[in-house]
């Protein structure tokens, strides 16, 4: 585990599934959400950026050349900030997650936009072959998050998360056990 000022990134791997916690966030809508009701990306844009993703094979993350060789895109949490970043020299891409009624989304802060769901970008960020970096501001939203981005196939090597050092130990323990070798 790195700790820097108050988070701590944990560089994550594969683990069996947990049942996913839900519930509303607060100060986010509440009452139920349909699928349809969720930003999601449109079918150009997913299809854009899923060729962005496969076009650039040599900005792949290679994890035995280490972190000094990483070249991090801080913020893709909106489709032109992917877009941009996958066209850039970037082999690690970094979000930015929040809720919106237990489903984790891309956003920084709680009044952005939403573009696009974190299991959309992740589905990108592991065509790319990219690092991902998934800064979760929010508590409730780690398990959610860890949790798709092992559905979705995210090698342990290509993967960190970046949460607060206040985090309930609960949690932690719970991400240990979908993710031991963390």
């Amino acid at each position: 585990m790195n700790i820097s000022s108050n988070m701590v990134q944990m560089p994550v791997a594969a683990t069996p599934t947990m049942s996913t916690p839900a519930g509303p966030n607060a100060g986010l809508p509440t009452g139920p959400v349909t699928p349809a009701a969720l930003p999601t990306l449109p079918a150009s844009a997913r299809t854009e950026l899923l060729g962005l993703a496969r076009a650039y094979p040599e900005q792949r993350w290679n994890a035995s050349a280490g972190w000094a060789a990483a070249r991090n895109a801080h913020v893709t949490n909106t489709i032109d900030q992917l877009r941009d970043s996958l066209r850039g020299p970037y082999n690690y891409l970094e979000g930015d997650i929040r809720t919106i009624d237990g489903v984790p989304v891309m956003r920084h802060g709680s009044s952005d936009r939403v573009d696009m769901q974190l299991a959309e970008w992740l589905e990108i960020g592991r065509e790319s072959g990219r690092g991902l970096k998934m800064d979760i501001k929010e508590q409730g939203a780690i398990i959610p998050s860890v949790l798709l981005a092992k559905r979705a196939g995210i090698d342990a090597s290509h993967l960190l998360v970046n949460i607060s050092a206040k985090t309930d130990p609960v949690i932690l323990m719970a991400v240990r056990q979908i993710y031991p070798a963390a």
